[in-house]
């Protein structure tokens, strides 16, 4: 599947801040504002200040997600802009430093913490039209990062259904992304993939109560053939620990720790 919008790459451990629903219309949101901040040497706070405002129908949201109940989208936005308005986020990023007065970089772990959205001064859902704006500390943070190609099928994922594919298909993208050119593009571990799921238990929690299957296996799996259901993703397969290949309909075969230490093609 060809990827046809591109997104600012926000961190894994931000994104696992949100439920997900929230973390799709965040992505949505992050759709937008990318095509409107600025970046690189056109960084201004003046440019921050005016590229952080965003605007669009509920007519071009339920056209994003396929939906065809106005009333339905405007409660999936009101919950989600409600929910980013009581929100600061708090992780931590390994980035490449130059310290003052020398010629290496080194690696340096960057704590942030920022609230995702201005409060609005009026109703943000107003007749057709949904007007937010990330807050500024948010916004300077963006355009600072980097922007990575995103499937915009991703959107069409019903949540309710299927609550962990939006978030292994943006964690797909940004593997890719930063794998371009390299041996790991096209493959990933399943642990990475567990760990981009917030809502799979960690068998840490649950390896004494048994349904590691039905738990941990099954909904991974589940959702990541939705990815092709939608058309944000070709084909996946996976390998095992000696890299023979897996059906994944003999995954209920397999123990979490056999499991664990597959690699998935995409």
């Amino acid at each position: 599947a060809k990827s046809d919008g591109i997104v600012i790459m926000l961190a894994e451990q931000a994104l696992k801040s949100f439920k997900p629903q929230t973390a799709k219309i965040l992505g949505i949101f992050l759709n937008k504002v990318t095509l409107q901040l600025p970046h690189k040497d056109h960084i201004t706070a003046e440019a921050i200040q005016r590229g952080r405002h965003i605007r669009f129908s509920i007519d071009e949201y339920m056209k994003i997600c396929n939906l065809h109940d106005k009333k339905t989208a405007r409660e999936q936005l009101r919950k989600a802009i409600d929910a980013l308005y009581t929100m600061d986020l708090d992780w931590t990023e390994l980035r490449w430093i130059k310290p003052e007065g020398k010629e290496r970089h080194k690696q340096e772990s960057v704590p942030y913490h920022m609230r995702v959205l201005d409060m609005a001064r009026g109703d943000p859902i107003k007749n057709n039209t949904v007007e937010i704006a990330f807050s500024y500390s948010m916004a300077e943070y963006l355009a600072q990062s980097y922007i990575m190609p995103l499937h915009l099928a991703l959107f069409l994922i019903n949540t309710n259904i299927n609550p962990h594919s939006f978030q292994l298909g943006w964690e797909l993208s940004k593997h890719n992304n930063m794998n371009y050119g390299k041996t790991d593009f096209g493959k990933i571990s399943v642990k990475t993939l567990l760990n981009a799921a917030k809502n799979i238990p960690q068998y840490e929690i649950i390896s004494g109560k048994g349904e590691i299957y039905r738990k941990i296996i099954y909904p991974l799996d589940r959702d990541l053939h939705a990815l092709i259901d939608v058309g944000a993703l070709d084909s996946y397969s996976y390998l095992d620990a000696d890299g023979n290949p897996v059906d994944r309909y003999n995954l209920y075969l397999y123990s979490y720790s056999q499991f664990s230490l597959f690699t998935i093609l995409f």
